[in-house]
C-alpha cells in the first residue's frame, strides 16, 4: 500500500462522529509537544505516546529541509528517543 493510500484509509476511519478519533480539549502537559493516547475500541488498556518539546527544533529543521514527504517521515522516525510509551488504563 502506498503512503498516500495508507493516509487516505486512516482518514476514512476517522470520519467525524465515527468515535475512532477524539481530540482532547486540554493542552498537553508542560514540556511536551504532543501526547497521543491509543486505546482499543472495544475497551481495555491502551498506550500513551509522549513527544517532548525538546524535539520541536529538530522536527522544524526536518520539515524545512526535506521536501519529500516519505523522506521526512523516515527522517523523523530515525530520531532516537522521539517519544516515550507507557501503558494507560
Amino acid at each position: 500500500m502506498s503512503v498516500r493510500g495508507g493516509w487516505r484509509d486512516a482518514c476514512r476511519l476517522c470520519k467525524p462522529r465515527s468515535g475512532y478519533l477524539q481530540i482532547a480539549s486540554e493542552k498537553s502537559a508542560s514540556g511536551t509537544f504532543a501526547v497521543v493516547v491509543i486505546k482499543p475500541r472495544k475497551g481495555g488498556d491502551g498506550l500513551k505516546y509522549t513527544v517532548p518539546m525538546s524535539f520541536l527544533p529538530k522536527l522544524g529543521q526536518i520539515n524545512s529541509t526535506i521536501q519529500d514527504p516519505l523522506g521526512r517521515y523516515h527522517a523523523v522516525m530515525a530520531l532516537p528517543d522521539l517519544f516515550t510509551v507507557e501503558p494507560v488504563k
